[in-house]
């Protein structure tokens, strides 16, 4: 039944207790706007200080009574995985003893929806916990924590496969990035892990840099992702309800890229896409495909402004579309106002910048720019550049400079920038 909700809802949103005892829970309180919006609460039982078994039961109890409808994990992180466990500071082989001798007590004493165990611990002492948690219909959930890197990707997969190849019900992978690449890369792999696993994903990459996998996760395969009601579990958690917000967002937006041509729209939505895992649209290619002829083509024999009509037939039947999507225009899809105001409407506007040097070197080679015709230089390429600067000003909701950046870098700032502009409004 866990597993299944899991796989059917993707936009679940966990919320962590931390309590000490039922007394402090009581005493703080629970309840309000950020657990209305949860699907799961986490019980982290690390931060208990005497007798967990005992506590954990007390406190479950009493949150089942106020969220009946809601599903429970128990949770018991240590230090090395960001947790406050220690199980007494005794060696690592004795702990790895007690910490199963402790899951598999909770198992059998605790009644919860999933059990969450972490595979540095090793592989059998999951496939331990998962005969007995099995019995009593409790799922596993697998966990990995990297609280100081991002693994490549190929560690990243094999991390996943392990844990796949246990007795796990469910793959969770959590991983500190120290770059946008990273962050990227997170995404990318858990959208390639959907296709490669069965079971449920729970990723995220952690600290403030990777607020955007937590928001954007259940768009590229993350089945989970976690937010605070009071004090986060983990580096980079935003508040529940917030979160909330965010991924009713998400979950419809459009985001429009508009920039001169050669500032990287085509490139930047294909990384988009990638990260996301949602479509895309270049109206260029729409127009090409509509009219069945190239864009010089079109210029030549009918000019600019029937060009320009058809744009914006185009871009209207993009934007009213129903899902999620990419969406890349065409340099000069701004100079009507009919479409700039199609863009405010139905879409997050995005302006990539470059240098007019910048453009030059990307465009030089490319005979499918009739505008450039003649103007091959960078003083023609500025002067164009500045006739539409007031266009892309009105237009842009955010903004984001392409040179010298890979396009998974401007994919992930474009995430971000998009990420501020909601939380302003």
């Amino acid at each position: 039944m866990q597993v299944s909700f899991l796989k059917a809802k993707k936009d679940n949103i966990c919320i962590p207790v931390m309590a000490e005892s039922l007394k402090q829970l009581m005493a703080d309180g629970v309840g309000g706007e950020e657990y209305a919006v949860c699907d799961i609460i986490e019980l982290r039982i690390d931060y208990i200080k005497e007798d967990i078994i005992e506590e954990t039961k007390k406190i479950l109890g009493y949150l089942k009574e106020i969220f009946p409808k809601k599903l429970f994990i128990v949770t018991y992180r240590t230090a090395v995985e960001g947790g406050m466990g220690d199980l007494g500071g005794i060696s690592e082989e004795l702990f790895c003893d007690e910490y199963k001798k402790l899951i598999l007590q909770l198992v059998k004493e605790v009644r919860c929806d999933f059990i969450d165990v972490e595979i540095n611990r090793g592989a059998h002492i999951v496939g331990e916990v998962a005969v007995e948690a099995h019995n009593r219909n409790i799922a596993v959930i697998g966990s990995y924590h990297n609280f100081k890197s991002t693994p490549d990707d190929e560690e990243m997969i094999r991390v996943l496969k392990c844990i796949d190849s246990s007795e796990a019900d469910v793959l969770k992978m959590a991983v500190m990035p120290e770059g946008e690449n990273d962050v990227a890369r997170l995404m990318k792999v858990t959208s390639i892990a959907t296709h490669m696993f069965d079971k449920p994903l729970i990723t995220m990459s952690m600290g403030e840099l990777g607020t955007i996998s937590r928001v954007y996760g259940f768009l590229y395969g993350s089945s989970v992702t976690f937010g605070t009601a009071s004090a986060a579990s983990a580096p980079g958690q935003i508040n529940a309800l917030q979160l909330y917000k965010d991924m009713q967002i998400a979950g419809n937006i459009k985001i429009a890229l508009i920039g001169f041509m050669g500032s990287g729209k085509s490139a930047v939505s294909d990384a988009l896409t990638s990260v996301l895992g949602i479509a895309c649209k270049d109206t260029d290619k729409e127009i090409v495909s509509k009219e069945g002829r190239s864009i010089p083509d079109i210029f030549e024999t009918d000019g600019e402004e029937y060009f320009r009509t058809v744009e914006t037939s185009v871009t209207k039947e993009i934007l009213k579309s129903s899902e999620p999507m990419i969406v890349s225009c065409g340099g000069g899809v701004i100079k009507k106002e009919e479409n700039r105001e199609l863009l405010k409407e139905y879409a997050v506007t995005c302006l990539l910048e470059a240098k007019p040097e910048t453009i030059l070197e990307r465009v030089k080679g490319d005979t499918n720019r009739p505008l450039l015709k003649g103007k091959m230089n960078v003083e023609d390429i500025d002067a164009l550049m500045q006739e539409r600067k007031s266009y892309y000003d009105m237009t842009a909701e955010v903004a984001v400079k392409t040179d010298n950046k890979s396009t998974t870098e401007i994919a992930v700032q474009i995430l971000n920038e998009i990420l501020m502009f909601i939380h302003k409004y």
